[in-house]
């Protein structure tokens, strides 16, 4: 047995390396092995370093917001204790729900002015449905003032900045900034306005997040925004897996019905997404054509080695070797 092995060894030598008149075709075959090596390797180490950074991209995006969000055509959900509860009663995938308020501010820092969302969240419901405490790289989760009242001194509330809009800015944790409303108060034509201690900075490794978001407590939004007590501009719906929640999307628009609009994760960011996937589809077919490439390069070879072995190849078959 070892015997047969070491003349199939030597035979293959033989053939790869062939005589001095075929040196340059086996030094092509050598080439072609070596680009479809060198194009596997491309591919797997690419289609691996994407699938990887999709991930994390997931991750970040749900991260983030959660897996569903569930907002009312009315702009404010006026029980939203009692909505979680319905919905928690009805779909065992739910894992958990969480109110929160939103609306576009301009946050104004020594007479620089940027364009935000304003998120008011609390730090239980935050820890249930999302990472956005893990989000916050400096500083600490916003909290709500005490009242300034002429008599006793009182505490301005905290703001948590995205990365971005604090680097626009030029502000710094410990920093005090305005933040204006679109909304009049009532009997004034002044838009409302209130000084916020920047305690946070908020990055989340996206540009679209970091540049648009920022974070203070959910009782200072409805009572900066005037909304009635223990209300919400939205849900959060976290579920047992990311890949459920497309699929719940339609039985809850269902079960809620109207005024109540449900969108998951993958829609709310089907740009970026889409975009992803193509990217991959591209890269994939690329480095496929170099590999098909290389392959043709060594059937050519292989073809013209073939012809020239004929007289050795009826030699061997004659041998009972072949």
């Amino acid at each position: 047995m070892q015997k047969g092995k070491s003349i199939v060894a030597l035979l293959s030598r033989r053939f790869l390396t062939g005589k001095s008149k075929s040196g340059f075709l086996s030094f092509i075959s050598l080439i072609s092995l070596f680009g479809v090596g060198l194009g596997v390797a491309a591919l797997v180490t690419v289609m691996a370093v994407m699938e990887g950074f999709e991930t994390k991209l997931h991750s970040l995006i749900t991260g983030t917001h959660s897996h569903i969000i569930l907002y009312s055509a009315k702009n404010i959900i006026r029980d939203p204790e009692q909505l979680e509860k319905r919905l928690r009663d009805e779909f065992s995938d739910i894992v958990a729900v969480a109110p929160y308020v939103f609306s576009e501010v301009m946050i104004a820092y020594r007479g620089k002015i940027m364009g935000s969302l304003i998120e008011g969240i609390d730090r239980e419901g935050a820890e249930r449905t999302t990472k956005v405490i893990e989000r916050i790289s400096r500083g600490e989760f916003p909290e709500r003032g005490r009242a300034v009242a002429p008599s006793a001194e009182g505490r301005l509330p905290t703001i948590v900045l995205g990365s971005v809009v604090a680097e626009e800015l030029g502000v710094e944790v410990g920093k005090e900034v305005s933040v204006v409303s679109p909304y009049f108060d009532q009997g004034t034509l002044e838009p409302r306005s209130r000084r916020f201690l920047v305690s946070g900075i908020l990055s989340t490794g996206m540009y679209e997040y970091d540049s648009k978001y920022s974070l203070i407590d959910v009782g200072e939004a409805v009572d900066f925004f005037q909304l009635p007590l223990r209300s919400a501009s939205a849900l959060r719906i976290k579920t047992k897996d990311p890949a459920l929640s497309s699929r719940l999307v339609p039985k809850v628009k269902a079960f809620l019905g109207f005024p109540y609009n449900v969108r998951d994760w993958s829609e709310l960011n089907q740009n970026l997404l889409y975009a992803i996937k193509l990217q991959k589809a591209v890269i994939f077919i690329v480095l496929t054509a170099i590999i098909l490439v290389a392959a043709f390069n060594i059937m050519s070879t292989l073809v013209i080695l073939m012809d020239e072995k004929k007289r050795e190849m009826a030699i061997l078959k004659a041998m009972g070797l072949a």
